[in-house]
Formats: C-alpha cells, structure tokens, sequence
C-alpha cells in the first residue's frame, strides 16, 4: 500500500501489524522504468488525441 486516507500514516494504523501488507512511501513506484513507461503513454496519448483515436487507459 503507498497511499492512505491521511498521510502521513499514523504509526498505530492496525494495517502496519499485518505480515501480509507491505507499507511503502507514496513515491515508491516512481522508477527509471515506470517513469518511461509513463511518459510513453502520454505521448502516444497526445498522437491519438490529435488525430482523433482512443486514448490509451482512460478512465473517465
């Protein structure tokens, strides 16, 4: 989990106690690789507004 309803994260939230969840700062999943891919996607995400395609991932 890297984000929750009010950061940071109280040191007594019962979820820091369970062995099966993993607490990670929000920004953990800002890697050489994810950021590539990110701006890639945005890219390819102005090519298809611009030429009128679908927009790659969108959700609303």
């Amino acid at each position: 989990l890297d984000v929750f309803e009010a950061e940071p994260i109280d040191p007594n939230n019962p979820l820091l106690a369970l062995p099966n969840v993993t607490v990670t700062p929000h920004l953990a999943w800002l890697t050489g690789e994810t950021l590539e891919r990110s701006l890639e996607v945005a890219r390819q995400n102005a090519l298809n507004l611009r030429t009128g395609e679908p927009l790659l991932f969108r959700v609303a």
